[in-house]
């Protein structure tokens, strides 16, 4: 069902919508965040390898590199999924 203030991307004060435009904020943010999980990440194991490579528990075998790499998957996958449903929810599909 199509709402009369936006027929053809055009709202009631008659002036065109750019789609883009709405994107490049959010796109910012998840970017800034992607990057910062990874960046963290990296800066961990270059910088600190005892503290990465030592076990979660005392005499466990599960690494806090594993913890840690899984996390910054989660948050990758976390913030690919919200930009992904807030841009379908924002473009109309062709």
């Amino acid at each position: 069902m199509s709402t009369p203030d936006l027929e053809a991307g055009t709202p009631k004060s008659g002036k065109p919508v750019d789609p883009h435009a709405a994107i490049s904020g959010i796109s910012w943010v998840c970017t800034a965040v992607t990057l910062a999980a990874y960046f963290l990440l990296m800066l961990t194991v270059a910088f600190a390898p005892d503290a990465i490579t030592r076990p979660i528990v005392e005499g466990g075998v599960t690494s806090v590199a594993l913890v840690a790499g899984v996390a910054a998957l989660v948050i990758l996958v976390g913030v690919s999924t919200y930009f992904t449903l807030t841009q379908n929810r924002r473009e109309p599909h062709q």
